[in-house]
């Protein structure tokens, strides 16, 4: 199609060649569509799922390629790019972070909590981290190199209950570490 398409119920599409089948929705911007009841969608050539997304924005290369930087589905959000946050971010449910996680400012932790491995091939503290809670690993755990250049507060424990390997120790600060077997 070489023109916008508005064919769901009170819809709207703006831009070129954008498609808004869904009802009451809103494609914007180039080639995008919406397939979903009251979705919208910017950018361009952005993937609309069937039945769950309700937001996207598109950073597709063509109608074979769709692909989306940022969707919002019925039951997650996905940012597909580095998110950066100036101020606070707060997560009230379950984190998976599959890449790097890095921190330059405090560091503050009420529980963290792990039933299964963690591999930490550097922990680098630049600021200072305060666990409020309990650090509770119950699977192997490995830290290459622990460096703080800041304070590890545990104001409860630091308890690592699993086998546990420490290869690198540099520490300036105070704080306690307790394991079953430390080194």
């Amino acid at each position: 199609f070489e023109h916008n398409i508005a064919s769901g119920d009170y819809s709207h599409a703006e831009g070129r060649n954008t498609s808004a089948t869904g009802n009451y929705s809103q494609a914007s911007g180039f080639y995008t569509k919406t397939t979903n009841t009251a979705e919208a969608a910017f950018g361009q050539f952005n993937q609309s799922t069937e039945g769950s997304t309700i937001f996207s924005i598109g950073d597709g290369d063509s109608d074979s390629s769709r692909h989306n930087i940022v969707e919002v589905t019925d039951n997650e959000v996905n940012i597909n790019t580095n998110l950066n946050v100036e101020d606070n971010l707060t997560v009230d449910r379950n984190t998976t972070i599959g890449g790097t996680l890095s921190v330059t400012g405090n560091t503050t932790v009420s529980t963290l909590e792990s039933s299964g491995n963690v591999d930490l091939e550097s922990l680098d503290v630049t600021h200072n981290t305060t666990i409020g809670g309990t650090l509770n690993v119950t699977g192997k755990t490995t830290v290459t190199e622990l460096r703080s250049t800041g304070n590890i507060v545990g104001e409860n424990n630091l308890r690592i209950i699993g086998e546990t390997s420490l290869e690198n120790k540099v520490a300036a600060g105070k704080g306690a570490l307790v394991t079953n077997d430390s080194e």
